[in-house]
């Protein structure tokens, strides 16, 4: 017999045990669901996509309000993402790009030199290029954004097998070894912070996690597991450490730089000087390897497009956007784009300062990431990930009901593309912000009553 716990909360709320049955029958339904998806389900097949995620993340749900042990907690996590490492990604194509950064690299060029359209021209081929990769990319004109820990696994990938399928193998399995690492990650912080273990299924068996990054190859596991470690080494007070892996973080996704302030604010400047020395430190010497005038010509021409250009499933964003139709007739994501970056910015500054007198790091990191996500032109599913691992030592459950919610993006997908599902992206927003705003005014009043 299992004991039902509460999301919110790692104190037992409902006294009546539930059946030890119930748990293998939810473990079994999680575990078929997520391989249906994987193998059995294209992405714009969104009549059978979405019900399926959805009875995935109920099982969950009901999973997570039971008192597993972790280690039944782990042995089924890697179980969910062992069966997925037969097949190709499902529901992204994205890796197409990593293996093609990865096999420029192995013959000595520079995936930030040249733009991918450029090795397809006459007199610019190469036998070393292959043409048929280059037709799979879903972005051949655009410079590439990943910096040197993604770079590294895509060379990697690249040196260790010359296939697709050999390639996505090497980067599913350090994706892999991230996800475990993640998993004994936050045992450690929640042992800090004095929380039951069964809190770590939130994260280790939640269907967007299993499916978006060992599935689908999404480096945000192996970026969490820098930012855990960042955390974990700050509250020890190992501020060395903690810098360096504050730059591993960054050296695998760049969002990790919008925690910067937040050490600014609320450390003591000989710990903050520590820490971002050491961050810079770990930076110039991670970078080394790639840096050139074509990484920050690629980096800045990447970064440029990136908000003046591309727009998915925006909250913000897009209702100002609609107010700039209206005023202007046209899309405005030139200037919008760019003014949104500038609000983000000042916006994490002045949360860093407002909060600095709050000593959980990781619940001041997780409304960074939802500030960045919130004025964001692009939000995939993938990027509210470390939210939910940083979440599980705070009083908030927010980003746990988001992951479930955001799956509802992949409902504009069609054979010819992409057109955003407008109505369903405002139930996942308003849905999101009502949560939130529950929870907020909630853990207020507890304060209160304390």
């Amino acid at each position: 017999m299992v004991a039902s716990f509460s999301l919110a909360s790692n104190q037992p709320l409902i006294v009546r045990p539930l059946p030890r049955n119930s748990a293998w029958a939810l473990l079994t339904l999680l575990l078929a669901a997520i391989f249906y998806i994987h193998y059995g389900i294209a992405r714009e097949e969104t009549i059978r996509l979405i019900p399926t995620f959805a009875v995935s993340f109920v099982a969950y749900l009901m999973l997570s309000r039971m008192e597993l042990s972790w280690k039944l907690i782990l042995a089924v996590g890697i179980v969910a993402r062992l069966v997925l490492f037969a097949g190709l990604p499902g529901l992204s194509d994205d890796y197409y790009r990593f293996i093609w950064d990865g096999r420029l690299l192995e013959i000595g060029i520079s995936p930030f030199a040249e733009l991918p359209i450029w090795y397809m021209q006459e007199g610019n081929s190469s036998p070393e290029i292959d043409s048929s990769l280059f037709a799979l990319l879903n972005s051949p004109n655009y410079y590439t954004v990943y910096p040197p820990i993604s770079q590294f696994t895509f060379w990697l990938s690249a040196v260790l097998s010359s296939s697709i399928a050999g390639s996505v193998l090497v980067m599913r399995l350090v994706i892999f070894g991230a996800e475990l690492l993640n998993f004994f990650l936050i045992r450690q912080l929640l042992s800090s912070y004095q929380k039951s273990d069964s809190l770590v299924a939130l994260y280790f068996l939640n269907p967007l996690v299993i499916l978006e990054l060992t599935g689908n190859l999404h480096f945000e596991g192996v970026m969490l597991s820098f930012v855990l470690l960042t955390v974990l080494y700050h509250r020890s007070k190992k501020d060395i450490p903690a810098g360096l892996a504050l730059a591993g973080g960054v050296a695998t996704k760049l969002i990790p730089l919008a925690l910067a302030p937040l050490f600014i604010t609320s450390d003591p400047p000989k710990r903050w000087i520590i820490i971002g020395t050491s961050c810079v430190i770990g930076l110039v010497v991670l970078f080394v390897p790639i840096i050139d005038s074509s990484l920050i010509d690629g980096l800045q021409n990447s970064l440029t497009l990136f908000v003046q250009k591309f727009e998915f499933n925006a909250s913000i964003y897009y209702l100002t956007r609609e107010v700039g139709f209206w005023v202007r007739g046209y899309n405005i994501i030139e200037t919008l784009g760019p003014a949104l970056t500038k609000i983000t910015v000042a916006t994490i500054v002045i949360y860093a300062f407002l909060s600095r007198k709050n000593s959980n790091l990781s619940e001041r990191m997780m409304w960074v990431w939802l500030i960045y996500l919130a004025l964001a032109l692009i939000v995939h599913p993938w990027y509210c990930i470390p939210m939910i691992g940083l979440c599980l030592v705070t009083n908030y459950r927010f980003p746990i009901y988001w992951s479930g919610l955001i799956f509802l993006s992949y409902i504009g997908y069609e054979a010819s593309g992409y057109a955003p599902p407008f109505f369903w992206i405002i139930i996942e927003y308003v849905g999101l912000y009502l949560l939130m705003i529950w929870e907020i005014r909630s853990v207020k009043a507890n304060l209160k009553a304390v």
